[in-house]
Order: C-alpha cells, then structure tokens, then sequence
C-alpha cells in the first residue's frame, strides 16, 4: 500500500533540507506532504520548489494541528508516516522495513540525542556525550554544510553505513518516541485524529497513543532501522525553547489530559505508551498459572517485542513463557519451544488458557498446540517433545542457516542440563543475542550459578538485567 510521509516544519531551513533529501532518496511508493508552521525563513519557498503537497500556516498552530492538516490531505487509504520533527535523517529502506513490520503502529529506532535513548553497547552514553559536544557547533552555526560535518564526525563515514551495521546486531530498542512512527490507516479511522485541544508542543501524542491502546491496537518498535534526530530543534527554533514559554505550554496541556482522562499526562506516558503488559495486550493472560511473576512475565513479553527472528525456549514448562514469547513475535519470526510435554501437564500453565479444556498427560501436546495457537494467533511455533538434551539436531535442523536472537531456558533441571545447554546450545546464539535463565530453583543448586558465572565470562557474555528470578543476558 503507497504512504503519505507527513513532514511539519518551522523555521529550521538547513535541517530541513537534510531531511528531506533523505527521505526522497531513501523511500519508494509514497507522497510527501509538508505542513508549516509559520516559517519566516525561507523554508515555504522551499517547500513550493519541491512539487509536492503542502499546507503553508500563518502562525505556529502546534503539530497536533499541523498533523491533522496532513493527514487530511493524504490520499485516503494510505498509511501515514508521522515525521514531528524535521531534523531527522532517514536512512535506506527505512520506509519499506517499516510497512513489513508485524504492529498497528510502528517506530524505528532513532537516537533521540538524550540519555535516556542511549539503549546499546554503541549507542551508549559516552556516544551521547560525544555527539551534544559535536551538537554545539551545529547549533551556533546552522547551515548545511555544518550539519552534515557533525553527522559525519558523530557516525564516522556515513550514516548510511553505520545504520547497515548497527541494525545487522539487532540492538534492543528502547521506548517508541512519538517524532517518527508508521500508523496504520485503519487505526486512524477508528480512533480519529489527534486532539487539537492541547497546548502546541505536549501530551497531544500521548492521548493518541492512549486512545489507540484503548482501542486494542498495537505499538512497537522495530531495531531493523536506525534513524538520527539532532534534538530539541523544533521547540528551540519554534519560539518554545524557554523555560517559561515551555513549560506554560506543558502546564496547559497537562491540565487539558486531566480534565479529559482524570489522570497526569506523566504517568499515561508510562503506563500506556511506552510500556505494553503482556496482560494488556491479550487479557486471558491472566488466566494462566506459572511460576513467572507478572514482573517477570512483562519483562519476557518486552524483551520478545524487541527481538526479530527465532526465539528458542528449552523447559519452562510450555505454557506461560511459551505465550510471553509467543505474544510478542511478529508474524515473521519463529518460536521453537521443546519440553517433555507429558510432563508438563501436572503443572503445565496453558491448563488454564482455553475455557472447557481439560489437560491430561497423554493429550497434553495437542491441548498445547490448540492452546498456544487459540491465544497466540497467526504466530509461527514449532513444538519439539522431549528433553532439550535429546533435541539438539532437531533444533539445529529447524534453524538451518539462521540463528536464535533470544535463547530463554528453565534452570530447574539441575546443574548437568544448564552445562549441556551452554555448551551445546549458546554457540547458536547471534552475536547481541539474548540469553535469558529462569532460575527459580537456583538457590537450590549453587552449581548451577557457577556455570553461569563462568559462561560468562568464557562467552563474553554482558549482564544486562536481572527481574526478580530472571537473568537477563546480551552474547557481546
């Protein structure tokens, strides 16, 4: 399906240009449209040279207006590619791989230029402080030739190369930011357009993102794309860059989401956008029984969200993580998950997942089948019966050339299965995949941490986090 990219601009020329030399150069099948918002720089003559849909503002209406203006004068059955900013810079195929994405509306991985974007081994914060160091001379200068200099220093040769490179270790990403996402049309046609009764600059995107989460649709964020976004232009060069003028804008937008939703636009940002329940997002959830703790659920969900490709899950008692994982795939991506199924059925979680269904041992396979299939889909899951031990050629078989971006394993069978599985199964791991152990049980037997510990540091493996009993793990 063609997408209308809407771009809002506001007095930044040079950034702007940038930018949309980008997306011409990098986007297939789609229509432009550019809205301003009051530009006293140059930049509405620009936009009349490029041939393309316009809406030219008077004043500064704010991007929920602006917005609108564009997505009104879309052509009907498109998608909508929101760029709030204009100091972005697209990168090859960014359009193409976000249409292929398996989510109702769809954000890339962009570098935000703030601390709290800085979610991988490269794009840390020493990164970050090198680029606002480098930011500064863009900042004073603002001309082209300035900002494609501070580009190149902050990426090295191109930015081009370095988002090849970046997307090929499939980095986790961090939280959807509202100033470039994909929405999908029939999101907009059910929920409406954005709310132009808030302030210019604030909360407008997060009552957005509240409506459609209301509405059952889904948001994520896809690290096969890396953009980059220079940081705080629009607000600095749109007038709102001051303190005062800033925050009086945020106060009445804050007053307006209260008034509308009895609640404070900080904690909606939180709970309803950037964070996605495993519960939230299929209800039955919580019908399910399993040793994983909602916190611990959330996490494998997030972390499944995040990961593109094949998810591995030897054990966990084929039920509760089995959906985590499950839910949290696109509709391109596998799961392979192996257990001895017979056993499973004492205390399997999907007894619980289908209202009328009754689990014994010998039909305990195909209740997980139909169960796992009811719940989850249009998911691709391969379920192999036996002991992970006796099913590594089976896995190897399933996989061909590919890799396991997330390896999830149940550590309650003792410290000789945990051995077996980091000898035999993490060399399938891709490097930047994760490793994550569910070790309930661990205390129970310390042999095992000691494996895990020196897994460690014979793989090179990163600890990234722990959640309650969950041992989160990144392969450098």
């Amino acid at each position: 399906m063609p997408t209308s990219i809407i771009c809002i601009t506001c007095n930044h020329l040079p950034y702007t240009k940038l930018c949309i030399e980008s997306v011409l150069k990098h986007s297939k099948d789609f229509e432009l449209i550019i809205v301003d918002n009051g530009s006293t720089d140059g930049t509405p003559d620009y936009i009349k040279s490029l041939g393309v849909k316009y809406h030219l503002f008077s004043g500064n209406m704010g991007c929920a207006v602006a917005k609108n203006e564009g997505i009104r004068l879309s052509e009907p059955n498109n998608d909508i590619l929101i760029l709030d900013n204009d100091n972005i810079i697209a990168t090859p195929d960014w359009l193409q791989i976000l249409l292929k994405e398996d989510g109702d509306m769809v954000h890339p991985y962009v570098f935000v230029s703030s601390e709290t974007g800085c979610t991988d081994k490269v794009i840390n914060r020493d990164f970050y402080h090198k680029y606002m160091s480098l930011r500064q001379k863009s900042l004073q200068e603002d001309d082209t030739d300035t900002l494609k200099d501070v580009v190149k220093q902050t990426y090295g040769d191109t930015l081009e190369g370095f988002a090849a490179e970046f997307v090929k270790r499939r980095p986790q990403p961090g939280p959807p930011w509202p100033g470039c996402f994909l929405v999908r049309r029939y999101v907009l046609n059910k929920i409406g357009l954005y709310d132009e009764g808030f302030g210019k600059c604030a909360w407008y995107d997060v009552d957005f993102a509240k409506r459609a989460y209301r509405a059952g649709f889904r948001s994520i964020v896809t690290n096969k794309v890396f953009l980059h976004h220079f940081g705080s232009v629009t607000t600095r060069k749109s007038g709102l860059s001051g303190d005062t003028k800033m925050r009086e804008e945020e106060i009445k937008s804050g007053e307006y989401f209260k008034k509308k939703w009895g609640g404070t636009a900080q904690k909606d940002h939180l709970n309803n956008y950037t964070v996605l329940s495993v519960e939230q997002y299929e209800p039955r959830i919580k019908n399910i029984s399993g040793f994983l703790s909602t916190q611990e659920q959330n996490k494998l969900f997030e972390l499944s969200r995040a990961t593109s490709g094949v998810r591995l899950e030897l054990g966990g008692l084929v039920g509760l993580s089995s959906c985590c994982l499950a839910l949290g795939m696109g509709c391109s991506d596998l799961l392979i998950t192996v257990d001895k199924f017979e056993a499973a059925g004492v205390h399997g979680a999907t007894r619980k997942l289908i209202d009328g269904i009754q689990s014994n041992r010998p039909s305990f396979f195909n209740l997980w089948h139909h169960s796992i299939r009811t719940l989850c889909p249009n998911k691709n899951i391969i379920g192999l019966i036996g002991h992970y031990a006796d099913k590594l050629q089976s896995v190897r078989a399933v996989l061909g050339p590919r890799q396991i971006a997330l390896l999830f394993v149940d550590m309650d069978h003792g410290h000789e299965s945990t051995e077996y599985v980091l000898h035999n199964y993490l060399p399938l791991l891709a490097d930047s995949g994760l490793l994550v152990f569910h070790d309930h049980n661990a205390k129970h037997f310390p042999e095992q941490f000691n494996l895990i510990q020196a897994a460690i540091k014979a793989n090179s493996l990163i600890e990234s986090e722990i959640v309650h009993s969950l041992l989160i793990l990144q392969k450098a």
